[in-house]
C-alpha cells in the first residue's frame, strides 16, 4: 500500500473508542480525518478494564489526566494481587505491583536477599516493597507518594468499569477531531485486495484510504484477508470459559484482587466503579456451564445462579493481521482473557 492515507476508518464496539483516540492523538501531527464506527445500542456487557501501571503507556501516549480519569470512571486502584490454592503449598502469594528495596553496586536487590536466604534469614521478601506493606495494612494515597528512589518502587493498577471507560474514552475521541458515527457495517467494498468503502445500516456509505477492525467477528477483516488461519493455545489455556457476575459494592474492600484456584479452573475478585467483580474461568471440558454457574453464586453468596453470565472464548490469534488497506486490531486479532 502506497497511495497517501487521508482518512482512516476505525470499527468496532463502544470500548473501541479507546483505540480512536490513541489514532487521533499519536497522530495529531499529521493532516488525518478519523472516523470511528459504533452501534449505540452494542452496550459494553458488565466487567471492567484494568489497566497496568497507570499512566504509564497508553494513558501517557493519549495524554490523559490519570486523576480526572479516576474521578470521572470511579476508578479503584490496586497494588497487587493474592494466588491462592496455586501448587502444592498451602499459603497465599502475594504479587506486589512495583519494586523491591533497592540494588546497590550495580547488584540487584534480589540477590541480596538470596544471600540472606543462603544465610538461614526467612525475613519475606514482600517486607522490602511498599504496595505489599501498605495494601496489607490498607492503606494507599495517592498523593503520598514521594518523589524520590524510594517512590518510583510503588506500582498499581487502575480498575474501571467498562461501560464508564467506554463512555470516557468515546468523549477523549469527539475531543480531539475523531469523527464518532451510529452504526452497523452490512457490507464491505473491495477492490484489488483493499477496502473502498463501508456500506452501513443507515443507508452511508463510509469511504476511507486505512480501515481498523476492531470487531470480535472480524466483519471488515475477512472480507479482504478471507477465513485467515487460527493458531489455538488451548493446548496451553485450557479454560475456554468464563462465567462472571457483577454485584454492587461500595465498601472497596482490599487493595490487592484476588485469584482462587480450584480442581476446574480459578476464580478473580476484582472491584471497580460501585461493583465487585467476580469471574470464574474454568474448561468446559471438566465443568458444565450450570455447575460453574452454581460454583461463582455460592461463592458470591448474595446472588443466584440465573444471575451469572456465561462467556464462551476461543484462546488463540488469528494468523493474518493486516491485509491490504486493513488492519485487525483486538478481538479481531486475537482472544485472551
Amino acid at each position: 500500500m502506497t497511495r497517501e492515507i487521508n482518512t482512516i476508518v476505525i470499527v468496532g464496539p463502544p470500548d473501541a473508542a479507546a483505540a480512536a483516540a490513541a489514532f487521533a492523538i499519536s497522530l495529531r501531527g499529521g493532516d488525518f480525518k478519523i472516523r470511528f464506527v459504533t452501534n449505540a445500542n452494542n452496550t459494553v456487557a458488565p466487567g471492567y478494564v484494568r489497566s497496568r501501571g497507570g499512566a504509564v503507556g497508553f494513558h501517557q501516549l493519549l495524554g490523559i489526566d490519570e486523576e480526572a480519569l479516576v474521578e470521572a470512571c470511579g476508578a479503584y486502584r490496586l497494588l497487587g494481587t493474592v494466588y491462592r490454592g496455586f501448587g502444592a503449598r498451602p499459603e497465599d502469594a502475594l504479587v506486589p505491583l512495583g519494586g523491591h528495596g533497592k540494588s546497590l553496586r550495580l547488584v540487584d536487590f534480589h540477590q541480596y536477599i538470596a544471600k540472606l536466604r543462603a544465610a538461614g534469614d526467612e525475613t519475606s521478601y514482600n517486607e522490602f516493597s511498599l504496595p505489599a506493606t501498605a495494601g496489607a495494612r490498607g492503606h494507599f494515597d495517592i498523593g503520598m507518594i514521594p518523589d524520590s528512589d524510594v517512590g518510583r518502587t510503588v506500582g498499581f493498577d487502575i480498575c474501571v468499569e467498562a461501560a464508564r471507560y467506554s463512555e470516557f474514552m468515546r468523549g477523549l475521541a469527539i475531543e480531539h477531531g475523531v469523527e464518532v458515527i451510529d452504526g452497523e457495517v452490512k457490507s464491505t467494498s473491495v477492490e484489488s485486495g483493499e477496502v473502498v468503502a463501508l456500506k452501513l445500516d443507515n443507508g452511508e456509505t463510509l469511504a476511507g484510504d486505512f480501515f481498523v477492525d476492531c470487531t470480535g467477528d472480524r466483519r471488515i477483516a475477512s472480507d479482504v484477508a478471507g477465513e485467515a488461519g487460527f493458531r489455538d493455545w488451548s493446548e496451553w489455556m485450557p479454560c475456554d470459559s468464563s462465567a462472571s457476575v457483577a454485584v454492587p459494592d461500595t465498601s472497596r474492600g482490599s487493595l490487592f484482587a484476588t485469584v482462587e484456584a480450584d480442581d476446574f479452573g480459578w476464580t478473580n475478585r476484582t472491584y471497580a466503579g460501585e461493583w465487585l467483580f467476580r469471574d470464574y474461568a474454568y474448561s468446559s471440558e471438566l465443568l458444565d456451564d450450570e455447575r460453574a454457574c452454581g460454583n461463582l453464586a455460592a461463592r458470591v453468596g448474595s446472588i443466584d445462579a440465573s444471575d451469572v453470565r456465561v462467556t464462551r472464548l476461543r484462546r488463540g490469534r488469528n494468523d493474518t493481521h493486516w491485509s491490504g488497506n486493513c488492519v485487525a486490531l483486538g478481538p479481531a486479532s486475537v482472544c485472551l482473557e
